[in-house]
């Protein structure tokens, strides 16, 4: 580790994200794959962890909450106007043209602050022009929410709140039948329980991980194929329920776990790289698959549309942050040389 930084997750955040692109390309095809909605309560937890390792003392000491929530937006903001560029294109070459300048212009500014269109657009999307950028909007909820409020409250004070949502969080899984809830204006307000249900849960992970020396367990290469590997095996159950035992047992212990592991030094690059890609892959894959079930529909263009997702996801990487992918190959490879 580096900067508060741990290399498997990167990986793993990687993977999350080729599971939503499967999700959102196969359907209800594949029995594992029609749960990839839960990749995104993975990645708040992920969030949580990971912020809270890098930056949570500085928080408290000389970093402002502006800072922090800026730094944060200048993280996200380039990564989401590429996803709404790309969604504004597919969206005018897809949907009929019955909008005025003034409805698309109020669109696309909302989009590019991460602004939901609630009560805006007639489109039942948080955010018409890139759908999956709801997940975003509710991440920069929660930092904010971190930077102001939970950085200042003791770990078991953060437990008494987990106590409190995660009874909310499955009488709201159970009447909707799923966690798979926040993306639309209806009933947008429930995506509130899923994000501070898993972005606390990886700030009370990671604080207990600070405090004490684990050794790994499980390779690392297991680790990173268990996100897949639980949607499968809660295929069995019903989904509600088995959506419930993803997001409060096993995620967590597949981050817990997975914060004692490390990646092989030939191995590292590899594995950052895929976690840079991370990011540009769930903010632009969405209009790019739709493109393609339109003018291309079928198996061909399914694998098409899989295959230009992830390299478009690979050129908004190195065109926005080229030079800290290189810096951030190059640490992993020098981290766990060293480990």
């Amino acid at each position: 580790m580096q900067h508060g930084r741990l290399i498997i997750l990167d990986g793993i955040r990687g993977t999350a994200a080729l599971v939503v692109l499967l999700f959102h390309l196969l359907t209800d095809d594949w029995p594992g794959i029609s749960r990839g909605y839960l990749m995104v309560d993975l990645f708040f937890l992920l969030s949580g962890f990971v912020l809270t390792i890098a930056f949570e003392e500085r928080m408290r000491s000389d970093w402002s909450w502006q800072h922090f929530l800026m730094r944060r937006f200048r993280r996200l903001w380039p990564v989401i106007a590429a996803g709404v560029a790309i969604g504004i294109a597919a969206y005018a070459m897809l949907e009929s043209q019955d909008r005025g300048i003034r409805q698309w212009g109020t669109a696309i500014a909302m989009s590019l602050l991460l602004v939901p269109t609630i009560w805006v657009t007639r489109d039942p999307a948080l955010f018409p022009l890139n759908r999956p950028h709801w997940s975003l909007f509710f991440e920069l909820v929660a930092n904010i929410v971190h930077a102001l409020v939970l950085v200042r409250l003791p770990t078991r004070v953060l437990a008494v709140l987990l106590v409190l949502i995660a009874p909310a969080l499955a009488l709201a899984t159970r009447a909707h039948g799923d966690i798979g809830f926040g993306a639309f204006q209806e009933g947008w307000y429930l995506g509130l329980l899923r994000v501070f249900w898993s972005y606390i849960t990886g700030i009370v992970l990671a604080r207990c991980w600070q405090a004490r020396d684990r050794s790994a367990v499980l390779p690392w290469h297991v680790i990173l194929a268990l996100p897949l590997l639980a949607l499968f095996a809660l295929a069995w159950l019903p989904r509600w329920l088995g959506d419930m035992l993803a997001v409060l047992a096993i995620f967590p212990a597949i981050i817990w776990y997975a914060s004692a592991s490390s990646i092989p030094a030939r191995t590292a690059p590899i594995i950052a790289g895929l976690g840079a890609i991370s990011y540009p892959l769930y903010a632009t894959h969405w209009p790019i698959l739709n493109l393609f079930d339109h003018y291309w529909p079928g198996t061909g263009g399914k694998i098409a549309a899989a295959i230009a997702a992830v390299l478009v996801a690979a050129l908004v990487a190195w065109l926005l942050d080229g030079k800290r992918l290189r810096q951030r190959m190059r640490e992993s490879m020098s981290v766990q040389s060293g480990d």
